[in-house]
């Protein structure tokens, strides 16, 4: 655990050994939940790393190990494949937590209908937001999934739930977007990306050279959650710390 501010809080969980998946994730987890019991912080942002084939078993043990320690395993979490130096099984967890000394400044999660994409919180006067598990599948039976359409729906429902939290993509900060198949497609996401943030007035133009473009990262990975397209990917926003106030 390395703190950064008095209220922040970064957990890195690292499996350093093969042999079964069961007992290195439950050993891993548990580790964790003592760190967030022990110290009063809350997760904001959690991404595991690890085999497809084993995320069933990593899930399992980590909703045991928090909730033995009565933190709720409801919070949003992503499973991002990352397969550790021996082959198969969990890499490591990269979790980011705050402290929640006032009720008021939460965190709360954030939802899109039933499913939670994300945390909010506030400290200092300011707010501040963490999205994951966008994505930019069709809603509807038999939709059509083009990989340019994925990008664009993927960066629209960005667009929306920050609106919704009273912000918009001019406060985002950070994106890492997860891409199957990345070298065969990242200069057709770059199109859309530039032709949705010159939508949102964010792309640099001759008369300011002062763009506010989130600083960004594409990573190849695989989801097999959603039985769609093999090139199906997440983004994860966060808020600009502007010292203003967005809203209660």
């Amino acid at each position: 655990m390395r703190p950064t501010r008095a209220t922040v809080r970064y957990l890195c969980g690292i499996a350093m050994e093969s042999g079964g998946c069961g007992r290195r994730c439950r050993s891993v987890y548990a580790q964790i939940a003592d760190v967030l019991s022990n110290t009063g912080v809350e997760s904001v942002h959690e991404r595991l790393f690890g085999s497809l084939s084993v995320e069933a078993a990593v899930m399992a043990a980590r909703d045991k190990a928090l909730t033995a320690r009565g933190i709720s395993p409801s919070s949003p979490v992503t499973y991002i494949q990352g397969r550790p130096p021996w082959g198969e099984g969990l890499a490591g967890v990269v979790i980011q937590a705050v402290s929640s000394s006032r009720p008021d400044d939460g965190p709360w999660t954030i939802m899109d209908g039933p499913v939670p994409r994300g945390r909010r919180w506030r400290r200092n006067g300011a707010t501040f937001l963490a999205l994951q598990n966008l994505h930019g599948v069709a809603r509807v039976v038999r939709g059509v999934n083009t990989r340019p359409l994925q990008a664009q729906r993927m960066i629209e429902r960005a667009e929306h739930l920050l609106r919704e939290q009273g912000a918009t993509y001019r406060d985002v900060i950070r994106t890492w977007f997860y891409l199957s198949d990345i070298l065969d497609w990242y200069g057709r996401i770059q199109q859309v990306r530039s032709a949705k943030y010159g939508e949102f007035g964010i792309m640099p133009v001759p008369a300011n050279d002062s763009p506010s473009l989130p600083a960004s990262t594409g990573s190849r990975a695989t989801r097999r959650r959603i039985p769609r397209p093999p090139w199906i990917f997440w983004q994860w926003p966060g808020l600009r710390n502007t010292g203003r106030r967005l809203g209660s």
